[in-house]
């Protein structure tokens, strides 16, 4: 892995640099009020906690740092490697979750395509059993 990315609130990005593990990049986002931890996860490791986003969290933090616009599925399963099983396992209540998450108009619209493209997804998986 090149760089390992996070989301952080504020306004500045950090970067550090770690001659094995790679380069630790914090940017932020531009995220509604409140809406920081919304499907992020608290885990305990040993001593320490963590903050994890969850799946569609994590798809949509990158998707909006990279001011991503929509395509296709395609782009998801091919670019960046999701299998189609993790995309249709995604619930409404996760695309819901997010709604009011992101400012950005283009982040909401991708959101949006995604769960309307995995809707049909799912309806096409049913009608072939």
């Amino acid at each position: 892995v090149y760089e390992t990315i996070s989301v952080t609130p504020g306004r500045k990005k950090y970067q550090s640099h770690h001659k094995k593990f790679g380069t630790f990049s914090y940017v932020p986002l531009a995220l509604n009020q409140y809406e920081f931890l919304r499907q992020v996860k608290r885990l305990n490791i040993g001593s320490h906690y963590v903050l994890i986003a969850k799946p569609l969290r994590a798809l949509m933090d990158l998707v909006a740092h990279r001011k991503q616009s929509w395509s296709t599925l395609g782009w998801i399963e091919n670019g960046l490697r999701i299998d189609q099983d993790n995309l249709t396992d995604l619930r409404q209540v996760d695309f819901m979750a997010l709604k009011k998450t992101y400012k950005h108009k283009r982040a909401q619209d991708f959101l949006t395509h995604l769960q309307n493209d995995i809707h049909l997804l799912k309806s096409r998986q049913k009608a072939d059993l």
